[in-house]
């Protein structure tokens, strides 16, 4: 984290209180977690939502609002500013 923050631990731990979302499995655990704690795919039909590709979704979100740091076997997901 000190290094994403060029050694500015002030900016370290902002970013951590600000923009932290959790530790999951795969980027594809976030985004799905992320769509349902938000409410977003109550508006899939159910018979549909096999259809989704959290992959991809989270190749996508992580190219411009999301980055992460692999640590211990765990994504650590945070916002970009």
């Amino acid at each position: 984290m000190i290094n994403y923050c060029r050694g500015d631990i002030e900016d370290a731990a902002t970013l951590i209180k600000d923009c932290y979302h959790g530790a999951y499995d795969s980027k594809a655990d976030f985004v799905q977690d992320f769509l349902e704690q938000t409410g977003e795919t109550m508006t899939i039909p159910e018979n549909f939502s096999s259809y989704i590709d959290y992959q991809k979704m989270a190749r996508d979100w992580f190219m411009t609002d999301f980055f992460s740091l692999d640590v211990d076997g765990q994504v650590h997901v945070f916002s970009n500013q």
